[in-house]
Formats: C-alpha cells, sequence, structure tokens
C-alpha cells in the first residue's frame, strides 16, 4: 500500500515506488504531536510517511498540565524514536493561530501570543517546528497524499467551525491578509443559522457538529426528548433506528456540505477537495447516500463538479502534519512564517 493509502479505508492498486524530490528514503523519523480538543495525540513518522508508533492522551483544558503533557510526550516519543532510527526532530500542531513559528494564540487555554516553543524542553538540542494544524494537515497532503498525483486541490475541514487551505502548484497558499488557513462564511440559501463570529446563514454556523445536533434537538421537541442526540454517532444511529428528526438533520447537512463545496470549488477554481474533521462522520450514515447526487444537483450545467475526498477524520492524520511539516522545515533549513510572509523573511528552527 502507498503511503497516501494509509488513512483511507480501501486501497488503490498498487502503482510504482514513488520518489518525493529532496526527500532521502532512510530510518529517519520525525516526532508529530498535535494539540486537538480534549486530547493530544502523538506520533513516531519515518521518511516514507509510515507511522511506526502512536500515543495518545485524554487531557483537561488547562494550560499548565498541557503543557506538561506535551513535553512528557515529547520526551517519551524522542526515546522511541531509538527503535527505529534516527530522530530528526519535533513537530507541534494545534488547532490555534500561530505567529512566526513560535508564538500561538488559543483562547480556549488563555495563551494569547504565548511562546509556546520556550515551554517546550526538547531532547538533546532536537529541532522544533510549530505549525497550525490544518496548514499542518496540508502539509501531509501535498508530500504523503493526494499531492503525489495533484498539484492544486483544497482541504476542507468541518469541526468546530468550516475552515479549508489552498494548494496550488503544490504550495500553500496564503491569502491577502497573509493567513493560510481561511474560515468560509460562505452564504448557505435558507439556512438561519449564526456563526461564532455573528454571520447569519454561514456555512461555519449551519454545518459544524453543534449546530446539527441542535437541530435534531430542535425538532424532537414534540417528542418531548431534547437531550438527543447528544452526538454525531447517536444522530446517526437515531436516524438509522427511524427517528425522522435526525434523519431531516442528516439530511439537510448534505445538502448544505454540497452547496458549501460547491461554492468553494467555484471561488477558488479548484475541483478537486480533501475533506476532514469531525463532521464529516454524518456522512457515513445511510441518510447520507445522496450526497454525491445533492452535490450534482447544485451545480451550474456545463461546470466541472469538485470532487470530493473523504478522510476518516482520524486524529493519527494532525500529529503526522506536525511530523511532516518539520520534515519539510529541516530540509529547507528554515520554516516558513505562518503568517504567510511572501517577502522572504523566515524564522530559524528552534533547537532546544
Amino acid at each position: 500500500m502507498e503511503p497516501y493509502d494509509i488513512h483511507k479505508k480501501t486501497a488503490d492498486p498498487p502503482g510504482p515506488p514513488i520518489h518525493i524530490p529532496h526527500f532521502k528514503r532512510s530510518d529517519e523519523c520525525a516526532v508529530g504531536i498535535a494539540l486537538l480538543p480534549g486530547r493530544i495525540h502523538a506520533v513516531v513518522m519515518d521518511r516514507s510517511g509510515r507511522v511506526r508508533e502512536e500515543r495518545a492522551r485524554t487531557v483537561v483544558n488547562n494550560a499548565n498540565a498541557i503543557l506538561s503533557m506535551i513535553n512528557t510526550l515529547c520526551r517519551e516519543m524522542a526515546e522511541s524514536v531509538r527503535s527505529y532510527g534516527d530522530i530528526k526532530g519535533i513537530g507541534l500542531s494545534l488547532g490555534g493561530k500561530v505567529i512566526d513559528g513560535r508564538r500561538c494564540t488559543v483562547e480556549e487555554l488563555g495563551w494569547l501570543d504565548f511562546p509556546l516553543l520556550d515551554s517546550i524542553s526538547g531532547q538533546g538540542g532536537l529541532p522544533l517546528s510549530l505549525i497550525n494544524s490544518l496548514e499542518g494537515l496540508a502539509t501531509y497532503e501535498a508530500i504523503y497524499g493526494v499531492g503525489q498525483r495533484l498539484d492544486n486541490f483544497l482541504i476542507v475541514q468541518i469541526a468546530e467551525n468550516v475552515c479549508y487551505v489552498e494548494v496550488k502548484n503544490g504550495a500553500i497558499c496564503p491569502d491577502p491578509a497573509g493567513d493560510y488557513r481561511r474560515t468560509a462564511h460562505l452564504r448557505l440559501e435558507g439556512s438561519n443559522a449564526v456563526c461564532a463570529q455573528g454571520h447569519y446563514g454561514c456555512a461555519s454556523g449551519s454545518l459544524v457538529p453543534s449546530a446539527v445536533i441542535g437541530q435534531a434537538r430542535a425538532a424532537r421537541m414534540s417528542a418531548g426528548d431534547t437531550e438527543r442526540p447528544r452526538d454525531i454517532e447517536e444522530l446517526i444511529r437515531m436516524a438509522q433506528g427511524g427517528d425522522q428528526a435526525c434523519r431531516k438533520a442528516v439530511l439537510g447537512f448534505v445538502r448544505n456540505l454540497a452547496r458549501c463545496l460547491e461554492q468553494l470549488s467555484e471561488m477558488t477554481k479548484i475541483d478537486h477537495i480533501v475533506l476532514d474533521g469531525s463532521a464529516v462522520r454524518i456522512l457515513s450514515s445511510e441518510w447520507a447516500v445522496l450526497f454525491e447526487d445533492e452535490l450534482f444537483t447544485v451545480g451550474s450545467p456545463g461546470e466541472v463538479l469538485p470532487v470530493v475526498i473523504r478522510r476518516a477524520s482520524e486524529d493519527s492524520r494532525w500529529a503526522c502534519g506536525a511530523a511532516a511539516y518539520l520534515f519539510e522545515t529541516c530540509d529547507r533549513g528554515r520554516p516558513k512564517v505562518s503568517g504567510g510572509d511572501l517577502s522572504g523573511s523566515h524564522v530559524p528552527l528552534i533547537a532546544v
């Protein structure tokens, strides 16, 4: 199985070995650590994109406890690499804003322009890199995923909000404001949801899991049970068990997602979309089988419809993105500034 298939449920037919430019095939590994809501996931990944080892930890929403756990995982994973080969460095990814490749803003943890890399105690002078999780995932896809066959594609995440990253000619593209990750405040006809930034009828307000679950609960008020569904898995089970409100919520999600992706494809002029995030699990419901039909329906006659590549929203993918970014920055000798500075100013890798 080729490296880009490790997160797919079904593999493509075997093909000839793919040699990535400027990458040496060896036993060299990188540690990738992803800070996710309520948990931290860590992997040891080698140059071919293969995960050699992974560990997951549940964490409370406490900044000091999270820092302690990140440092513990850095030490443990760096030590475990010895079983597989040499270690190149440690990559960290998180869902907040990354500034100059070493500072971050995560409001939930009280980190405002917080020097995260200065708080990490690495091992033996190892290089560290810090990246936004979605940009890291785009790097991983560009090197080990669809980027091996495509030069242009979108990474779209449906989770706490709807965000996307553009990859054109194999490079991640910043927007005019200098950010790589962009929030999709697209207007969806018929939607009355309001996103966290106050946009009415916004995709980021109607497609996120909390909104879909809230729609199902509201529709079940007549049944006197507004506490269920509690999560996406229960929404799927109830829809498949015959609950009409949950079925309606799933179908509404499918229609709105199709409209959103069609708009993004038309706006960016990119017709291949890698779809990831916790809400993507809703598409596994048998009531979501009409997704491709809905995508075809919303398209205008004669236009090229987007090709949607669904991922499994596995935690290891976000950690692999951190490792892939570490490899890339070490190979180039300097990391890209996360703010998207195109002038050529770079920040050196941090060795601790």
